[in-house]
């Protein structure tokens, strides 16, 4: 399972943990607590994982964050995928959860360079 907003991080870390043989069957995406500057666009979210041969599932964090817990457990994964780069409190929340669901949280961007000039 992997987390998914449709940019290219999230994109992008589910090809680099399938190449290491690592199967994604399920992409699930979160609609956050907070404003995001991220429109929502379901509709085309849907169609990306569609084209992806992947399921979808949509997780209102609006409702508390168990919920996120609760579906990660419903769905018996294994594993998280997230495509974050360098926000290290978002990976100790998804560590967090991931800790209560039962399962391990993978994070192959983090830390990366994001430029050749870096």
């Amino acid at each position: 399972m992997s987390l998914f907003s449709g940019g290219k991080e999230s994109v992008h870390a589910i090809s680099t943990v399938e190449s290491q043989g690592v199967k994604v069957k399920h992409l699930l995406h979160e609609i956050p607590t907070f404003k995001s500057p991220h429109a929502h666009n379901i509709e085309a979210l849907e169609t990306l994982a569609k084209s992806m041969n992947k399921h979808f599932t949509i997780v209102d964090l609006r409702n508390g964050e168990q919920e996120l817990v609760d579906s990660l457990k419903n769905l018996s994964v294994d594993a998280l995928v997230a495509g974050d780069i360098n926000v290290p409190e978002h990976i100790r929340w998804l560590e967090n959860i991931c800790s209560q669901a039962d399962m391990e949280l993978l994070e192959p961007l983090f830390g990366k360079k994001t430029s050749a000039d870096n």
